[in-house]
This record gives structure tokens, C-alpha cells and sequence, in this order.
């Protein structure tokens, strides 16, 4: 099993700098991801996915990185600073929603790359997600993915919540782990 030891971080680092995809556990399900602006290994995410949305769910080590990455307005903070780390997504832009995990191993991997990353889940469009590494490797298929990040079984739980803050007012766009007060 893989931990956040330092080792294994740089090697995923190393498969993340040359374009490459990664497996890895998060603090809702087995997560896929690359580097968030590298177009190619978001096509080969969206390939495996068997997926044409370009919408993805961003992580990020900290409110730090999501801010040096991305503008937040004065709401967005607000819900940041209350659910982060945790399973809400916020949308930046017309392609992201970002958010920061709340797991050990994504946090260290993500702040080692110093770079957010698509995290999307690790399983075709449209399935349920995955809770062990062995069920997204069986359904992604081994070949498919550069480097798998073991963080054993993770307990079942809902996907991120989804809110867009862009307006005058806080819109959910998919309710998930999270459930925000009216």
C-alpha cells in the first residue's frame, strides 16, 4: 500500500511533469488525475473515461494554491474557509471547480507537485465511482493509467458538492457530501 512518504510522492510527481495520468486515493472516492492545464493527458483522461465534458473538478493543496490558481470572490471564500478541506467544489471558471481534499495522500501529492490537478473520478462516464484500487484498475484497465496510488479501502461515500458562486447568489450544481444551509 502507498502511503504519503515522500518516495512515492516524487514518483507520482515525476509521472505528473512528463504528461502522465495517476490514480489516487481522495477523501471521496479513487480519483483520476493530471496536471490541470496539460491538454494531452486531459485527453487521455477523457479517452479512458469514455467522456466528452470538459468540466472537471479541480484539487488543490491548500486555500493558498487555490488562490495563486484562481480568483475567488468574497462568497466563495467564505465557503471555502468553512468546508475546506472537504467535499465542496467551488466553480472558477467555465471548465473547473475547484476544491481542497480532505486526504492525506492527495494533499501531499498535490502540494508536492505544487500544481492543482484534474480530479476526476477514477471510472467510465456515467458509472459509480470507486472505493478500492482494484475496482477502478478492473474497470479503467491497468494499461490505461500511468501510476496507481494505493490508500487502501476508502469508506463509500457521496461525491463533492458542486456550487457556483459567480452570481449574486450561491447556486448548487450537484448536491453531493455536503449540504449547505438555505
Amino acid at each position: 500500500m502507498w502511503g504519503a512518504d515522500p518516495h512515492s510522492v516524487q514518483k507520482a510527481v515525476n509521472v505528473l511533469q512528463n504528461g502522465g495520468i495517476v490514480v489516487f486515493p481522495t477523501d471521496t472516492a479513487y480519483g483520476l488525475g493530471c496536471d490541470f492545464e496539460n491538454e494531452n493527458a486531459i485527453q487521455r483522461i477523457l479517452a479512458v473515461k469514455g467522456r466528452t465534458d470538459t468540466r472537471f473538478t479541480v484539487i488543490a493543496g491548500s486555500r493558498e494554491q487555490v488562490l495563486h490558481f484562481f480568483t475567488l470572490n468574497e462568497t466563495a471564500r467564505q465557503l471555502a474557509q468553512q468546508y475546506w478541506p472537504g467535499p465542496l467544489s467551488i466553480v472558477v471558471n467555465d471548465h473547473a471547480a475547484v476544491r481542497v481534499p480532505d486526504n492525506d495522500i492527495a494533499i501531499a501529492l498535490v502540494n508536492a507537485y505544487g500544481r492543482p490537478l484534474i480530479a476526476t473520478s477514477a471510472n467510465i462516464s456515467k458509472r459509480p465511482p470507486h472505493y478500492t484500487l482494484a475496482g477502478a484498475q478492473r474497470e479503467l484497465g491497468k494499461q490505461n493509467v500511468d501510476l496507481w496510488i494505493d490508500g487502501g479501502d476508502l469508506p463509500e461515500r457521496p461525491a463533492s458538492t458542486i456550487v457556483d458562486t459567480q452570481g449574486d447568489t450561491v447556486k448548487v450544481i450537484r448536491h453531493g457530501a455536503i449540504t449547505l444551509p438555505q
